[in-house]
């Protein structure tokens, strides 16, 4: 995005800097699917990336009053466990792409291009397998590379972090009721009034935000047959070092372009009307990055994936609520719903069960977790927001 204004500078700051969002940070594993069987000797392969990506808005060389729209740091850790021979392949392919690249190299385990430093490491058994007692036998054999810009603080890199996401093991499916309480007259929510809201991607994906799985395409998590990448089917060499400022610029920077794009719609408008009439309560508990409640004046609290072990269960939900709002968040995303839970509070599903992906397809995506005291409206986050104003009125 370039030629952006002032106001756009503005927004920028109000919707990302203030409340510490210029920053994205995303773990992968392939644990989050299965952990890899050490008792089967053709397949332990295991890949993790780590990814922290921080955004801001410069003036632009030629007219200091127009700005672009740029990652201006960038951190990549891509960790893989591979067999001997297939860490071969993978490793030349790896140099393959850096040369096509122009990538200039250091020495026999680094690369520049640029602002940006590429390292590789190999090791027969990783460090932190070694503390943890995994043992994936002599056979394999684990690659390290490490893309990272020029001055990228250190600090922020907490080198424990994909290693804790994967120690905590497989993501437990949650359980389902067969046939749960489907609310269709919203007029049955209002005595469950006032209540605090858990706000997930849903409302993000009406305003043209990409779903969390655009990010899985960017950094090639799965093959064309829905399998998670590793070693020969990882594509995420080719994808980024023949040319890492358009992989930046043209794909990983999309959804934080389209959030500083988009502008709040009725649901947004509607919540701040009803936190305004203390129908709605506290603040907006999100681990949203897009930072939309901002700029209609809703506060909230943010809680990333990776910390809600700690704060979830520190949420001090507001003493007026009756019930916990969930909208649009899915999967992973339950500790909140717990806590509110062991609070008293009854919990509120809106959510489609679908939604359209970055290609205009329409995809099913049933909640996970429902159960037997729950209720669900099956409606998009506008609509609700439509049909449950018509109620009010």
């Amino acid at each position: 995005m370039s030629g952006l204004t002032e106001a756009d500078k503005q927004r920028w700051q109000k919707q990302f800097v203030a409340p510490s969002r210029d920053y994205l940070e995303s773990i992968w594993r392939r644990s989050q699917d299965a952990v890899p069987d050490l008792t089967d000797l053709t397949d332990r392969r295991r890949r993790m990336i780590h990814v922290i990506d921080r955004y801001d808005m410069v003036p632009m060389p030629e007219d200091a009053s127009r700005y672009d729209f740029c990652i201006t740091e960038c951190y990549l850790w891509l960790c893989s466990t591979l067999p001997r021979d297939e860490a071969a392949r993978y490793l030349d392919r790896v140099k393959t792409a850096l040369a096509q690249g122009g990538w200039s190299s250091g020495d026999i385990q680094s690369w520049a291009h640029g602002e940006l430093a590429f390292t590789i490491a190999t090791t027969d058994r990783h460090e932190e397998d070694l503390a943890v007692g995994r043992d994936f036998g002599p056979n394999y054999e684990t690659v390290e590379c490490t893309l990272i810009s020029k001055g990228f603080p250190r600090e922020r890199i907490a080198h424990e972090s994909p290693w804790a996401v994967l120690n905590s093991g497989v993501r437990t499916p949650g359980t389902r009721v067969s046939n749960p309480i489907v609310v269709e007259d919203l007029a049955e929510l209002l005595p469950l009034l006032p209540a605090q809201v858990e706000l997930g991607g849903g409302a993000s994906l009406e305003l043209g935000i990409p779903p969390l799985n655009y990010l899985h395409n960017v950094y090639g998590l799965y093959t064309q047959d829905n399998q998670f990448a590793y070693g020969d089917t990882d594509v995420l060499p080719e994808r980024l070092l023949p040319d890492p400022a358009a992989f930046y610029t043209k794909q990983a920077a999309v959804p934080y372009a389209r959030a500083l794009a988009a502008k709040p719609n009725e649901f947004y408008r509607l919540l701040a009307e009803l936190h305004a009439s203390n129908l709605i309560v506290g603040p907006v508990i999100t681990n949203n990055f897009d930072g939309l409640c901002s700029l209609v004046g809703l506060e909230e609290l943010y809680v990333r994936r990776y910390d809600e072990a700690h704060i979830v269960p520190d949420i001090e939900f507001h003493p007026a609520a009756r019930s916990l709002l969930v909208v649009g968040s899915h999967a992973d995303r339950r500790r909140v719903q717990q806590a509110a839970k062991q609070k008293g509070l009854k919990v509120i599903y809106v959510d489609p069960e679908s939604y359209v992906d970055h290609d205009g397809r329409i995809i099913p995506y049933p909640l996970e977790k429902l159960e037997a005291d729950d209720l669900l409206v099956r409606l998009a986050a506008s609509t609700f927001a439509e049909k449950l104003r018509a109620t009010l009125a």
